[in-house]
C-alpha cells in the first residue's frame, strides 16, 4: 500500500499531503460546545486532577 510515504515513514515529493486542519468555522462550533457542557471552572478542577495523577503514577510519565 502506498500512502505518500517512503518505507521510512516519511512523506516523499509530490504527496499532496491530508485534508488539513477543520476550518475555524467548525473548530469554532465544537469549541462552543466545549464551553457549553464544561465550565472554565470544571475545566480547571479537571486540569489539576489529571495532573496529580500523572505526577503519582511513575511508570506513565517521569520527571
Amino acid at each position: 500500500m502506498n500512502d505518500g510515504r517512503d518505507n521510512r515513514g516519511r512523506f516523499v515529493l509530490g504527496n499532496p499531503g491530508g485534508p488539513g486542519r477543520p476550518s475555524r468555522a467548525v473548530e469554532r462550533d465544537y469549541l462552543q460546545v466545549l464551553a457549553d457542557v464544561v465550565t472554565l471552572e470544571k475545566w480547571r478542577l479537571v486540569c489539576e486532577n489529571r495532573l496529580v495523577q500523572a505526577l503519582e503514577d511513575n511508570s506513565a510519565v517521569s520527571y
